[in-house]
């Protein structure tokens, strides 16, 4: 079910709330167990095998979460590495082990002996989401940041359906002051409204903006450039404006919707969103951008590896590498890493400029210089982003780079 459809409007999310807050006139309990049970609903109809993943995954990792708490100090720490890999296993399994396969396959093409064969597996909704937010669960418990909730309030942290197929990605420190206020006393008529308004402005963004933003200009350029067609500079640069255009809405507008239907339940998501098109910097852009996903990979990978405590030349490795990483967590193809890539030089720029350059005086001017130059990164590495392939991003990004020279659309030519 998509948010947008009217089968989650009406047979699903009125009857949810409704007797959600029926429930918790009962019991506190029975609410919380009504909740994730309609969850766990909504994640199985849209495939039911992947019901028992989700269910699996949640277990497992609340078992390792005890055995993180109870077993002696020094088996702590390997626990929590256990329960990292495990979760990090299921995620490379799912997403990305047909990935190395066919890599793998393409570098030995020659030696059938040493060939792998792996048919396509169907990727788990939201599963990129649900193992970053456990992750993220376990380091903190390890930490001694959290503390063990019971079984009823883990399992609706990690699928509450909201956030469960595209988050925003939840920490559990956000969310155990809110959970252990009972439904009924959380919620007030200007949190109805609220959401209600957030996620009706969510709804637009996604249907009158960025879907047709999609049909009628991004997808038949990219399905053009596909298809080897010739590509004009115009036509190249109008692809990556309505792509960034369709993405942010696209994406900004879920995240409205998803914390618009939290706050129907009386829970605050995160916001994910901040107007990152404002940005004057690539590294301010990365702070409005996804801001939860940019925060798990500041807080679980780029400071754990280095960030900027070791020198210069080992933050510039963390940026490229936690990049790297972000883009491949984004989709399993050589493109998506080579956008990451692409941020991570492109931040680690940013980085040495503020370093050799003394800090500009804020002007309006200034503004628009940065502005524009981060927008134009933002652009071309969108084409990255959007391309299925690499060979089609290439033939988008020369004539957009003006590396064939410059070239307008046939019918301007022929005015």
């Amino acid at each position: 079910m998509l948010f947008i459809s009217f089968e989650f409007l009406f047979y699903f999310l009125a009857p949810v709330i409704a007797l959600s807050y029926c429930f918790a006139c009962l019991d506190e309990r029975l609410s919380i167990w009504f909740i994730v049970a309609a969850s766990l609903f909504f994640y199985s109809h849209w495939y039911l095998p992947h019901l028992s993943l989700l269910s699996g995954s949640i277990f497992l990792n609340f078992w390792l979460a005890n055995k993180i708490k109870t077993v002696e100090v020094k088996l702590r720490r390997p626990t929590l590495i256990l329960a990292v890999m495990f979760n990090l296993s299921l995620l490379f399994w799912f997403k990305y082990a047909v990935f190395f396969t066919q890599n793998f396959n393409a570098l030995f093409v020659a030696n059938t002996t040493l060939q792998l064969w792996l048919r396509d597996l169907v990727l788990p909704l939201g599963i990129s989401f649900f193992t970053f937010q456990q992750i993220s669960f376990l380091i903190d418990l390890y930490k001694g940041q959290i503390k063990l909730p019971k079984f009823s309030k883990y399992v609706f942290f990690v699928s509450f359906f909201p956030q469960l197929i595209a988050g925003p990605i939840v920490r559990w420190k956000d969310f155990e002051n809110q959970i252990a206020i009972p439904l009924l006393r959380r919620w007030t008529p200007e949190l109805l409204v609220s959401g209600i308004v957030l996620f009706t402005i969510g709804f637009s963004k996604k249907i009158f903006i960025a879907d047709p933003a999609a049909y009628y200009f991004s997808d038949p350029i990219f399905s053009a450039a596909s298809n080897g067609e010739a590509i004009s500079t115009f036509t190249a640069w109008i692809a990556a404006a309505f792509f960034a255009v369709q993405i942010y809405f696209d994406f900004s507008g879920y995240s409205d919707m998803a914390i618009g239907l939290a706050l129907l339940l009386g829970i605050r998501l995160p916001v994910n969103f901040s107007s990152p098109y404002r940005a004057t910097s690539i590294i301010e852009f990365w702070r409005r951008w996804h801001i939860t996903l940019s925060t798990f990979l500041r807080d679980y990978l780029y400071i754990p590896i280095g960030g900027s405590r070791k020198g210069l030349p080992k933050q510039m490795l963390a940026v490229l590498v936690t990049m790297s990483l972000g883009g491949f967590w984004h989709g399993a193809a050589w493109t998506f890493i080579i956008w990451g890539l692409f941020h991570g030089v492109v931040i680690s720029v940013n980085h040495l400029v503020r370093i050799i350059l003394p800090t500009p005086k804020r002007s309006r001017l200034w503004g628009i210089i940065g502005w524009f130059f981060t927008m134009t990164v933002v652009c071309i590495g969108w084409i990255l982003f959007r391309a299925p392939d690499i060979d089609t991003a290439i033939h988008i990004l020369k004539p957009m780079l003006v590396i064939d020279g410059f070239s307008l659309p046939v019918n301007f030519i022929n005015v």
